[in-house]
């Protein structure tokens, strides 16, 4: 741990905090023992089982359990598969579940799978003291599911040193994002394996756009006259479909 890190963390055991939270790395038995001695409790927050067994065998109070429905850094198992199975790996800890909780049935849900209690993060984003935008807050509680991906990117371009030191990590934890801005359209992008085949056809489409605004332009420039193709450019006489076309116009035109 970096010397400033090591010095805020000094400083806040000085203040004798109730509750120490560790996450998107293993806290270890030396910092755990440390706010022992301080009078704290730890919370280690998780991603998989074998995260929670670790960090219980490191003297872990209580385990956050977070699914990938979370916001922000998160694993790949759902909060629905995960917590069961972390309360039943790690009991009698108390297991708090985190990931896609933004009510009271997801509370109730929560606590039937064994949780002792839950952690709320992103809902609080939509709360009329939060300062981000409105037109966030709307979307927080007004877009469906499928109009929200896991973008990896943004760690790749920000990495957090902490990410990677619990094992059975991500190598790229992605933060939760809309997937489009302002309500944007997004129909089709529900269905699951269209992204590939969508940049593909996208990619098509320009390039056809811009293959008929040149024979646009073309065609101003050279107008088609009644002489059978004599007097077409030579590149559309090379272009397969251009000599195809030709030939229909001269079969029209009565060549």
């Amino acid at each position: 741990m970096a010397a400033s890190r090591l010095y805020a963390f000094a400083a806040t055991l000085a203040r004798a905090p109730a509750v120490v939270s560790f996450a998107l790395d293993d806290a270890g038995a030396d910092l755990i023992e440390r706010v022992h001695d301080a009078g704290g409790l730890v919370m280690q927050q998780i991603t998989t089982v074998r995260q929670a067994q670790l960090a219980v065998e490191h003297g872990a109070d209580i385990i956050v359990a977070q699914g990938g429905e979370a916001g922000g850094y998160g694993g790949t198992v759902s909060t629905l598969t995960l917590v069961p199975q972390v309360v039943d790996a790690v009991r009698p800890v108390p297991v708090v579940a985190a990931g896609g909780i933004a009510d009271g049935r997801g509370i109730a849900a929560a606590v039937t799978l064994g949780a002792a209690g839950v952690n709320l993060g992103s809902r609080f984003l939509a709360s009329a003291e939060s300062p981000v935008g409105e037109r966030w807050k709307k979307a927080l509680v007004t877009h469906p599911s499928q109009d929200w991906i896991q973008a990896g990117f943004i760690n790749a371009m920000n990495p957090n040193p902490g990410t990677l030191g619990l094992p059975d990590m991500p190598t790229s934890p992605a933060h939760r994002v809309r997937r489009t801005l302002g309500g944007a359209n997004t129909r089709g992008r529900d269905r699951p394996g269209t992204r590939a085949r969508r940049t593909q056809r996208g990619r098509r489409s320009r390039r056809q756009r811009s293959t008929t605004r040149g024979r646009r332009s073309e065609r101003r420039s050279h107008p088609t006259r009644r002489t059978c193709g004599r007097d077409r450019p030579r590149a559309r006489r090379r272009d397969a479909r251009s000599a195809r076309r030709g030939r229909a116009v001269r079969a029209l035109a009565g060549c």
